[in-house]
């Protein structure tokens, strides 16, 4: 939001991390171009038949909150890891 230029910035970082880095210039388009192509993205994206799913990769009790970390700093897993709150304790 500070212009175009942005001095001292690593892009690697962003990448190394699974980041994006999304542009638009809508921001100068008009209200009706802005509310036609947002119907359109819903009539093509939301009815495209696809089924949305949360991936998740453990499941861990609260107890193990520190493995959980660990697990996550280990770039090693695909998906949500969870911790789980036991009640009957």
């Amino acid at each position: 939001m500070g212009g175009r230029i942005v001095e001292n910035f690593d892009l690697g970082a962003l990448v190394a991390k699974r980041g994006a880095l999304l542009t638009t210039t809508l921001k100068t388009r008009s209200k009706d171009y802005k509310k036609s192509l947002l119907s359109e993205f819903s009539k093509v994206f939301f009815n495209s038949g696809h089924k949305f799913e949360t991936v998740i990769d453990k499941v861990l009790p609260m107890s193990a909150a520190c493995d959980a970390h660990a697990l996550m700093e280990s770039n090693t897993t695909v998906g949500k890891i969870l911790l789980k709150y036991d009640l009957s304790n």
